[in-house]
């Protein structure tokens, strides 16, 4: 049951992004940065172990692969451009593994 409440925080970021894109909304866009961020500090406290870092991580790919597949949905003209959010989808998508190799 402790992991359902501490994926909540992971899967908020993720709609804020889907929406925020989808809806070309600048401030959900960057909220769901700072909620990813937020759920990540949340869920190692909450744990306390090493074991955070694999659930982090697997949120975290989750997260990138998201934002790369929404790179192809954006519209001429939006504020960020399709290369942006498939390097930062990337990014994160590497750090999420790297995340998760964490012992």
């Amino acid at each position: 049951m402790d992991t359902v409440f501490q994926s909540i925080p992971f899967v908020a970021a993720i709609t804020l992004l889907v929406i925020g894109v989808l809806r070309l909304r600048r401030f959900l866009f960057i909220a769901s940065f700072a909620v990813l961020l937020m759920a990540c500090i949340f869920a190692l406290a909450s744990d306390g172990s090493s074991a955070a870092f694999s659930f982090i991580g697997g949120f975290v790919l989750l997260f990138g692969l998201a934002c790369a597949g929404l790179s192809s949905r954006l519209k001429p003209g939006s504020f960020i451009s399709r290369t942006g959010l498939g390097a930062i989808g990337a990014l994160l998508f590497l750090l999420g593994s790297f995340g998760m190799m964490l012992v």
